[in-house]
């Protein structure tokens, strides 16, 4: 996803206009599970150019294994999960071979496979599966997949409403394919090491704030020329989980209800 330099003036607003990075106290005393509170959201209409929304939570994690760096791409942090059409499985390619791998061969003997033609396709069927030969050549092949959640650490979802409907999910990778706002957070530092608080990461659109050894807050920006088009007159709020590095899904918290602009 494209980082604007507009967003990084407004979030650095945003960032500086918050008084609480001191704050060291916890609603909560931490656990093994990571657990988050929503602090802030703000919709910022950037003239010409893409408009922001930008969230901040707090976050507690009794052992701060938090994020993600851009080369934890191994199991369990892949991207996309490939399977075996013998056992149904993750396909593990130091005991199987190509051939196990399910592909668009067998949808005509594993009928609970999606649909190859229909409108969304693109969800499960990987035209240019990230496999690779020995040789190095990228294997040429339709090949089923789901996508790993746990690629990512930050989950949001927008959830929006018209008068008083109830809120309704909107599936950007449905409108957009493969777009969504799913994000990864970097590495905190061992707390262990941290002598004076707060620290400060930042990484892209994301910014941590470190403030004492298990708590901290963690900012994000989204940057859309959509936001308008598509919520334009609609309630949205988001609903925000995290992740650890042991796979813990931290609670979900739910933002302010947004008005964006028409």
């Amino acid at each position: 996803m494209k980082f604007h330099f507009a967003l990084l003036f407004y979030f650095s607003l945003f960032l500086f206009s918050c008084d609480d990075e001191n704050d060291t106290e916890n609603s909560e005393p931490a656990t093994s599970i990571p657990q988050i509170e929503f602090s802030e959201v703000s919709f910022i209409d950037v003239p010409n150019d893409a408009d922001s929304i930008i969230v901040r939570i707090k976050f507690s994690d009794l052992e701060m294994n938090l994020g993600l760096n851009y080369n934890d791409i191994e199991f369990p942090f892949n991207w996309k999960h490939y399977f075996s059409n013998k056992t149904g499985k993750y396909i593990d390619f130091e005991n199987e071979s190509y051939d196990d791998l399910l592909t668009i061969k067998n949808i005509d003997v594993i009928d609970t496979l999606p649909a190859f033609d229909s409108e969304y396709s693109y969800l499960y069927w990987d035209h240019s599966p990230n496999i690779y030969l020995s040789d190095g050549t990228q294997l040429d092949d339709t090949v089923y997949y789901q996508l790993n959640n746990f690629h990512t650490n930050l989950f949001v979802n927008y959830y929006f409403r018209k008068n008083s409907e109830d809120f309704e999910l909107f599936d950007f990778r449905k409108q957009f394919e493969t777009l969504n706002y799913h994000a990864r957070f970097p590495r905190i530092p061992p707390t262990a090491t941290i002598n004076r608080y707060p620290i400060t990461i930042q990484e892209g659109s994301i910014k941590i704030i470190v403030t004492s050894r298990t708590s901290g807050f963690i900012e994000y920006g989204m940057a859309s020329f959509g936001f308008k088009p598509l919520f334009g007159g609609k309630d949205l709020k988001l609903r925000i989980s995290i992740a650890d590095r042991d796979l813990n899904v931290s609670n979900v918290v739910e933002t302010d209800i947004i008005q964006i602009p028409l």
